[in-house]
């Protein structure tokens, strides 16, 4: 259930920071989406494989990565040691601050990518450190100045994209799942509540994520009664209704499905 598990809401921060380094060959934990645009600097030199909503491509590091708001992504893997700083930010709360750099050309597609050479690559650094350091209106300064700065060399330079899929819709229909586990979520269900037909959802939602929307949900049910099981308050029964399943026994039959043991089972071995 990795592929499937990450699900990154808007953040309290309006820009957040987080740095990724290994010193072998890096893959992916998970495929994830999430309401912000992010930039990743990738600073050693390696051969990644990125996925964006159902897309791949591949991109030579050191490279910028530009990834859209609501698109569903990761570097698959890299060859060899991989060092990368990241970058995500709302661009609803900066409208008032640079927003023809904030909502321009680098964000067009669902992914692109800016190749660099090593010098570039730590040219760019300094500035994923200030968005590290600073807070407030200065981290805004450092991530305007960063996308100044790419917008004049995507001028230059041949990057790679994947193009923009404009199913942004996904993504509510993928928060909706996770915040509504106990109720209806059938195909019918999700078709009503955003408005398009069922073919569309399950054509988009499967090309998007990889995934048919019923094997989503049944993941998402049994990984939040994973989450029950642990806190060891509520009965088996409590926790098949809480997780969207018709009853205990249809949680128990799902559950040693996925991961050969009785929720009973599982428990014991996760004090």
């Amino acid at each position: 259930m990795e592929n499937l598990n990450m699900i990154h809401l808007p953040r309290s921060e309006s820009v957040s920071y987080q740095a990724v380094s290994t010193d072998g060959d890096y893959s992916a934990k998970s495929i994830h989406m999430h309401d912000t645009h992010e930039i990743n600097l990738i600073l050693s030199s390696s051969r990644c494989i990125i996925q964006c909503n159902g897309g791949r491509c591949t991109v030579e590091a050191p490279a910028l990565l530009f990834h859209r708001r609501g698109t569903y992504h990761a570097i698959l893997s890299a060859g060899g040691a991989f060092d990368s700083r990241v970058i995500y930010f709302d661009p609803d709360s900066a409208r008032d601050v640079g927003k023809r750099f904030l909502g321009g050309e680098l964000f067009s597609h669902d992914f692109s990518a800016l190749p660099l050479s090593e010098k570039q690559a730590e040219d760019f650094l300094p500035l994923f450190r200030l968005v590290e350091k600073e807070e407030g209106i200065c981290r805004f300064l450092a991530v305007l100045t960063l996308l100044a700065k790419a917008a004049s060399l995507s001028d230059h330079v041949a990057g790679v994209v994947i193009p923009h899929t404009k199913n942004a819709y996904i993504f509510s229909v993928l928060s909706y799942v996770r915040d509504h586990l106990g109720e209806d979520l059938t195909i019918e269900a999700l078709s009503l509540r955003f408005h398009v037909s069922p073919t569309k959802l399950k054509g988009d939602f499967r090309r998007i994520t990889g995934s048919t929307v019923k094997q989503y949900v049944l993941e998402s049910r049994l990984r939040l009664a994973c989450n029950l099981l642990e806190q060891k308050s509520d009965s088996l029964s409590q926790i098949a209704l809480s997780c969207g399943f018709s009853g205990e026994s249809h949680l128990i039959r799902q559950f040693r499905r996925q991961f050969g043991a009785t929720p009973g089972a599982w428990r014991k071995n996760h004090p």
